[in-house]
């Protein structure tokens, strides 16, 4: 996985979504319970926030629990968009 992508995700949870960090966050570290505890308004937000830095749009197909785990997740989704393009 290209850590360019999944450090832009990070940067993006971080900045735009205003959430604090955990101590240890990295691409492993759970985006809800028992990690950032992000609810379903900051995934949509999210979400807003990834099509428009990587100009992709999410397929409503691909919108599922699992692409949304972690960093690491989001960020093989993204890459599979990238790399399609």
């Amino acid at each position: 996985m290209s850590g360019n992508v999944a450090d832009r995700i990070k940067q993006l949870i971080l900045q735009r979504l205003d959430l604090s960090a955990p101590a240890g966050f990295d691409e492993s570290t759970p985006l809800f319970k028992g990690g950032l505890g992000m609810d379903s308004f900051a995934v949509v937000d999210l979400i807003t926030s990834i099509e428009s830095e990587f100009k992709i749009e999410f397929d409503v197909t691909d919108i599922r629990p699992e692409h949304f785990n972690d960093v690491s997740a989001l960020a093989r989704l993204v890459e599979r968009y990238l790399a399609a393009s």
